[in-house]
């Protein structure tokens, strides 16, 4: 049998993680910010980033970079 990738094993526990805790959160985010579905929020969080950060041309390769903009 292949031996696993640390990485990817420890990338795919925090984002089961990240995805319970949103989850959790989910229910007040809808009520504060009036949208309905999850699917809709991620446009909007990343229309709000596209004000800061060129992202047409700028590469994000983590979420440490993308933080530090």
């Amino acid at each position: 049998m292949a031996k696993r990738d640390p990485n990817k094993t420890a990338r795919n526990k925090l984002d089961k993680e990240i995805s319970e805790r949103l989850n959790e959160l989910w229910p007040t985010v809808a009520k504060d910010t009036g949208v309905q579905h999850l699917h809709s929020f991620n446009p909007l969080i990343g229309g709000k980033a596209a004000t800061s950060i060129d992202l047409k041309n700028e590469v994000i390769s983590s979420h440490e970079e993308y933080l530090s903009h």
